[in-house]
């Protein structure tokens, strides 16, 4: 019942390739061949789909960021250090490689993968689809260069020693990657990567910041909780910690500090996370992979001026999803002027929905109406995110549809809004997509990261077949889900205490325990707003499947 990330997708096998014990030297690289620039550049590949359009996993990205970050500030060395953060495509690697001052530490965070033209890592296209990158395309990149990219290269994604001859061929003096064989799970990958810095940045030599990581992985604690399907038995620290390697293998060069740059005081210039109100990441929010990527498509195919409305029952994760469309396209900086999230949730009136678009972009109108927003917004590259029109739809339609087109003949301005109704006909096309539920997996994840601890769930009592049953009793309803996990949270109850209520009474069970209903907490408040904004037609047969339950003729 234990769910994991790994930095891998599944394909066809291949041969793990020879790594040369010393990299080339090179007679004329003089003394350039040390001069780096002091700047980490982490390339971060976070594909959407692979090739067939399977999804592909999500990983902890921002968190891994956020972890090296917070090591690095927290040392004792004066420092001084950049880190740069690009989303790795072809483009942004031949933008790295070509740099006048090389990077002292080139940081890869995505998956790798094996295919029948050997080791390959995942890049992005330019709407979230993968592009395997194989050592041959590195060779390509790398051949005939002078000097090598940077001094140290760190590949956390799976199989990724296969890359690593053609690093070590274009002189790269350091590499630490996944072996060639084995994929990586993103718990482990994020422990190296974060005590590797901690250590590297108090000057220990390469090597020993190599060890001391590897021990690190031996010990974390959230590895020991996990089972290992091989021992039968909780704890895989030893062999997550063994996939790491440094090569060349025999290099001298390893037991030397790298040559950072030092000052009279610490200076750490990281990315900034700005133009946009949007949180940086969610850790309650899991897969939605193709249903992000079908929004993002849609939103490259119609570029600016066109509105995607998601609809979907009350609870069905619009908000969530739409938030996650946001990041993914601020990430990438598709947008000049940011990407931002207007909540309209209980808004009755257009005027008042100016208003809150108007504080929340830091905008000056002469009056608060359609034509002056419009106005103010004609040369912003903006995507705007309008949350929960219903109450909109339902006291101001005639206005809102006034307000939408309006916003739309910017020619820059894309929007992206959620409501459960669909929106009446505007004169700009709106494209409508239904927000459907979450697969199982998605279903056991997002149970996982709502609920408390799993050592927490007293899974003694309770049989697979049980916790088969309440995956399926959610049905891939995020709402649910979420409701659910806070029972636990409150009533401290077991997996399988949980089963029984909501076999007894399933509408008790998902409403809080000491607080007033509502639609943010109650499942019969939310789907009662869902049941009411039917048409009446199908409200009656509504209620006639609770006599017929297997269906009704016409």
């Amino acid at each position: 019942m234990v769910v994991t990330l790994t930095r891998s997708t599944v394909s066809a096998p291949t041969r793990k390739e020879g790594i040369p014990p010393n990299p080339p030297q090179s007679e004329d690289l003089g003394d350039n061949k040390t001069q780096y620039k002091s700047e980490i550049v982490i390339l971060v590949s976070a594909p959407l789909i692979a090739e067939d359009f399977s999804p592909v996993e999500g990983l902890s990205v921002q968190q891994e960021i956020d972890e090296i970050v917070a090591v690095i500030e927290e040392i004792e060395a004066n420092v001084a250090i950049e880190i740069i953060v690009k989303i790795a495509t072809t483009e942004s690697l031949l933008q790295v490689f070509a740099m006048s001052s090389r990077p002292i530490i080139i940081h890869f965070i995505g998956h790798g993968m094996q295919t029948d033209q050997g080791i390959a890592l995942l890049l992005e296209d330019a709407v979230g689809k993968a592009k395997p990158f194989t050592s041959q395309d590195l060779n390509d990149l790398l051949a005939e260069r002078p000097y090598p990219p940077c001094e140290l290269a760190l590949l956390n994604a799976c199989h990724s020693e296969g890359l690593a001859n053609s690093l070590i061929t274009a002189g790269v003096p350091h590499i630490i990657a996944i072996n060639a064989e084995d994929t990586i799970l993103d718990v482990a990958a994020r422990s190296f990567a974060k005590n590797f810095y901690q250590a590297l940045f108090n000057t220990y030599s390469i090597i020993n910041a190599f060890y001391h990581s590897r021990s690190a992985v031996k010990v974390n604690d959230d590895l020991k909780k996990l089972f290992n399907p091989k021992t039968w038995q909780q704890g895989i620290n030893l062999e997550e910690a063994l996939k790491f390697q440094l090569l060349p293998s025999t290099s001298q060069a390893h037991h030397q500090p790298l040559n950072l740059e030092t000052g009279d005081r610490k200076v750490i210039i990281t990315p900034s996370w700005e133009k946009t109100n949007l949180p940086s990441h969610d850790v309650t929010f899991v897969g939605r992979r193709l249903a992000i990527y079908e929004i993002v498509v849609e939103l490259a195919n119609y570029s600016k001026g066109h509105c995607i409305v998601l609809h979907g029952m009350g609870g069905m994760g619009k908000t969530a999803l739409a938030l996650a469309v946001g990041r993914w396209q601020h990430e990438r900086k598709l947008w000049r002027d940011g990407v931002w999230f207007i909540k309209l949730r209980g808004i009755d009136s257009v005027v008042k929905a100016i208003s809150i678009l108007t504080l929340t972009l830091s905008l000056e109108l002469a009056y608060m109406s359609c034509e002056s927003l419009s106005q103010a917004l004609r040369n912003q590259e903006v995507l705007l995110i309008l949350d929960d029109l219903d109450q909109l739809l339902e006291d101001d339609a005639d206005e809102l549809v006034k307000l939408i087109n309006s916003l739309l003949k910017c020619r820059k301005l894309g929007l992206l809004v959620t409501a459960r109704e669909d929106l009446p006909m505007a004169e700009i096309p709106v494209r409508p997509m239904e927000v459907q539920e979450m697969n199982y997996g998605e279903t056991k994840q997002a149970f996982s990261n709502y609920a408390p601890p799993q050592e927490q769930w007293d899974l003694d009592d309770l049989s697979q077949d049980d916790f088969e049953a309440l995956i399926k009793f959610f049905d891939g309803y995020p709402f649910a889900i979420r409701l659910a996990a806070t029972y636990i949270k409150e009533t401290r109850c077991s997996l399988r205490m949980l089963c029984e209520a909501l076999k007894l009474d399933p509408c008790e069970t998902l409403k809080p325990i000491s607080r007033k209903e509502s639609r943010d907490n109650s499942l019969v408040a939310t789907l009662e707003i869902s049941y009411q904004v039917l048409p009446p037609g199908a409200r009656e047969i509504f209620a006639l499947l609770s006599f017929f339950p297997g269906g009704l003729t016409t």
